[in-house]
């Protein structure tokens, strides 16, 4: 299925997942509508975006407009840029770039660093880096990429811990994954207690954020519920500790 989308004074072409044109800057904001909503139901909600490596991985280019995928990730950063823009605008507390992506080596980091500049250019809410799967073999960079959190899975990848924690944070807020995003079973509170104060103990307490490894729309609204009213008892328990 051919599709055409209007964005602003150039266009994005696809033909199902391949890039036939240059992509452009959307005149509107394509997630901010969802945003409002849950900022009705709660004050700090998160802005959520794929972040333009993985984006940019899923897609082929069939193009003379770009050469490589690193180009093709500017492009995609500069039209992300604007839909974190209106997310700002919404109030979102933080706004959050996910790419599983950089986990597997195949995206360089430094254009992954370029692109989270261009993102987040002149936007004064709260930067957040996600990253899942194992963090060994990119985690010395990935901590240095230009971003307020760094957000990972600790709950399926426990070792990711103790690969961060050999590295210096710079001043960065850690995103803490603890509780299961691929897994349906709904762990008891004790064990998010468990992984939540091993990453107070690498840390500190006033360095983390709790949440899931990843997004939970995989599950039942029902588990994903369970999980989040545990994760959440589990944090209030550990803060009352401290």
């Amino acid at each position: 299925m051919c599709s055409v989308f209007s964005v602003g004074i150039r266009t994005l072409w696809l033909n199902g997942n391949t890039v036939t044109g240059t992509i452009g800057i959307a005149e509107k904001p394509i997630t901010v509508a969802d945003t409002r909503y849950a900022l009705t139901q709660t004050k700090y909600v998160k802005g959520i975006l794929t972040g333009p490596c993985t984006l940019a991985y899923a897609l082929k280019i069939a193009t003379p407009a770009y050469r490589n995928r690193g180009e093709l990730v500017l492009d995609l950063a500069s039209a992300l840029h604007s839909e974190a823009k209106f997310l700002a605008a919404s109030g979102a507390y933080m706004i959050q770039v996910d790419e599983p992506i950089l986990s597997t080596g195949a995206m360089d980091i430094e254009t992954a660093k370029e692109a989270l500049k261009i993102i987040f250019k002149d936007i004064a809410t709260p930067s957040c880096i996600h990253t899942c799967g194992r963090l060994n073999t990119i985690s010395s960079e990935w901590t240095r990429l230009p971003v307020d959190v760094i957000d990972f899975e600790f709950s399926v990848s426990p070792d990711n811990l103790s690969d961060i924690s050999r590295h210096d944070l710079r001043n960065k807020k850690i995103g803490c994954g603890c509780v299961k995003s691929s897994d349906p079973e709904v762990e008891p509170v004790a064990e998010i207690e468990k992984r939540i104060r091993s990453c107070v103990e690498v840390f500190g307490a006033e360095n983390i954020l709790i949440d899931p490894d990843c997004g939970l729309r995989m599950l039942t609204p029902e588990v994903a519920l369970a999980k989040l009213v545990n994760m959440c008892d589990a944090a209030k328990n550990v803060r009352a500790e401290l």
